[in-house]
């Protein structure tokens, strides 16, 4: 459609994200279960994935071979731009996954203290989500926040969950709209740059 395709970003960075967590867990797939192992190979793959991705040069090379060999004609900086926006909160995902299989795994739900320890959470969480969305208005544009998205979007994401599975009524309540938004989220956010927006994406 005579588009530059990185408008579709959502599609390869999903992609992208899935074989960089794919390749953490499959090296040494033998070890997972050491926990301290595991632990340490996510570690390597953030600092190496961060590493490439401040590396402006690494990047103008792959894609100039992309370019050349493959015909994708791809920006560096804007790639560079939309990995790094989002570049732990991916991580951030594997580790609270790390931390509900071992609250499982030593039962932790069961010790007397245990109702106590949610409440606290549900409670910091909501003061989380307060101080975000505070925070978030007060930026003065859409540039000054996107310097701090990195370092805070596990915040807001970290505290939604913990207020979802706070207690039965949150967790058994969902919206069978959303459900099916999220069954097709893909093509809802690609179809959004033909249906919503004009003017390249700007508009």
């Amino acid at each position: 459609m005579n588009t530059d395709y990185l408008y579709y970003y959502f599609a390869p960075l999903v992609s992208f994200w899935y074989l960089i967590i794919y390749g953490t867990m499959a090296i040494g797939s033998q070890y997972n279960e050491r926990t301290p192992v595991l632990i340490v190979k996510v570690l390597f793959s953030m600092v190496v994935v961060t590493w490439v991705m401040n590396q402006q040069w690494l990047l103008e090379m792959t894609f100039e071979f992309l370019e050349r060999f493959c015909n994708i004609h791809w920006s560096a900086r804007e790639w560079a731009f939309r990995v790094n926006l989002d570049l732990w909160i991916v991580y951030s995902g594997v580790f609270t996954a790390l931390a509900v299989i071992k609250v499982r795994e030593f039962r932790l739900t069961d010790h007397p203290r245990w109702p106590l320890a949610v409440r606290v959470a549900a409670g910091i969480s909501a003061v989380v989500l307060l101080w975000f969305f505070a925070f978030e208005l007060s930026q003065p544009d859409k540039f000054a926040y996107n310097l701090w998205h990195p370092y805070i979007s596990i915040l807001p994401v970290g505290a939604f969950v913990v207020l979802r599975n706070a207690n039965v009524i949150l967790r058994s309540g969902s919206s069978r709209v959303f459900a099916f938004i999220g069954t097709c989220s893909l093509e809802t956010f690609i179809i959004q740059y033909h249906l919503w927006l004009a003017g390249d994406t700007k508009g």
